[in-house]
C-alpha cells in the first residue's frame, strides 16, 4: 500500500515538470508552503599551509550543499538535511564535512613530509557540490558531484542522485514510486532512450559496442533523478563501461511516460 500511495503522489510531478505551470509556492489545495523549503549553500574549505583553493599548486577540500533554514521545526527538513550531509560525506567516515576537510588536508601533509617521499609537490584536491534538480509539490531530487585527484594518471569523479519525498523525508527509489509492470515499461523505453543517446548500431550487442552489462541485458540504474527535462539516469565511469568511455547518462522525456504515472 506504500509504494500504491507514493505511485499516485509522484503521478502528478510529471505533468507539473513538462508544462512548468506549477510553480513553487502556488497553493494547489495541499498545504504546500514554499518557505517551508527555503534553503542555504553551506560552504567548507580547508588548505594546505593556507593556498588559495583552486590554484594549480594548492591542496584542498571543500563542501558546498544546501540546508534548509527552517528544520529546527521540522523533523522532516531534518531527515533530509542529515541525508544530504551523509551524502556529501561519502566515504570519507567523518562525523562532519569540517571534521573531513581537516582529515584530507592532514593526511596529505603526512604524506608530503613522509620518509618515504622525496621533494613531491603534486597537489591534492577533493570538491563536494550538492544541488537541487528539482524542488517541488511531490519530489525533491538532488545531485551530488564528487570530484578528487590524490595522485595518479588522473582525477575521479563521482555523480549520486537522490529523491526525497518532501512530507515524509524518506528516500524514494524506482521500486516506490513505479509498480512492477510500469518498471518493466519503463526500462524498454528507457532502453530505447540510452540506445538513440549512445548512437548504437543495429544488431550490435552491448558487449561488442564496449558496455558491461551482466549476460548483454539492459538494466535501469537506481541512480536517477527528477529533472525539468524528464527522467534522468546516470551511471558512473567503470560501472558498466570502461574509463576512456567516461560516465554514461540519458533522459526520458516526460512525454513518453506519463501513462505510467496514471
Amino acid at each position: 500500500m506504500i509504494r500504491k500511495t507514493i505511485f499516485k503522489t509522484i503521478a502528478s510531478v510529471g505533468l507539473v515538470l513538462i508544462i512548468n505551470a506549477c510553480q513553487l509556492g502556488e497553493d494547489k489545495g495541499d498545504n504546500f508552503d514554499p518557505v517551508f523549503y527555503k534553503y542555504d549553500i553551506v560552504h567548507v574549505e580547508s588548505t594546505y599551509q593556507g593556498c588559495v583553493v583552486g590554484n594549480e599548486n594548492c591542496t584542498y577540500m571543500t563542501f558546498d550543499y544546501p540546508k534548509f533554514k527552517n528544520s529546527d521545526n521540522s523533523e522532516v527538513l531534518k531527515k533530509i538535511n542529515r541525508k544530504i550531509e551523509k551524502l556529501v560525506l561519502y566515504s570519507t567516515e567523518a562525523e562532519s564535512p569540517e571534521s573531513a576537510c581537516k582529515n584530507f588536508v592532514n593526511e596529505y601533509g603526512k604524506f608530503v613530509t613522509g620518509a618515504e617521499v622525496d621533494d613531491y609537490s603534486t597537489a591534492w584536491f577533493d570538491e563536494r557540490k550538492a544541488s537541487w534538480l528539482s524542488i517541488e509539490k511531490k519530489v525533491l531530487s538532488v545531485e551530488c558531484r564528487l570530484s578528487s585527484f590524490m595522485g595518479g594518471a588522473h582525477s575521479s569523479s563521482f555523480v549520486m542522485l537522490r529523491n526525497f519525498n518532501p512530507y515524509t523525508g524518506d528516500s524514494l527509489g524506482l521500486g516506490m514510486i513505479f509498480i512492477p509492470e510500469s518498471l518493466r515499461e519503463l526500462t524498454r523505453i528507457g532502453e530505447l532512450q540510452f540506445q538513440k543517446t549512445q548512437k548504437l548500431k543495429n544488431g550490435i550487442s552491448y558487449e561488442e559496442a564496449g558496455y558491461w552489462f551482466k549476460d548483454n541485458r539492459f538494466y535501469l540504474t537506481g541512480n536517477f533523478a527528477f529533472t525539468k527535462e524528464g527522467l534522468l539516469f546516470y551511471y558512473n565511469e567503470y560501472e558498466i563501461a570502461p574509463y576512456s568511455m567516461g560516465a554514461v547518462y540519458f533522459v526520458v522525456p516526460y512525454s513518453l511516460i506519463m501513462h505510467l504515472f496514471e
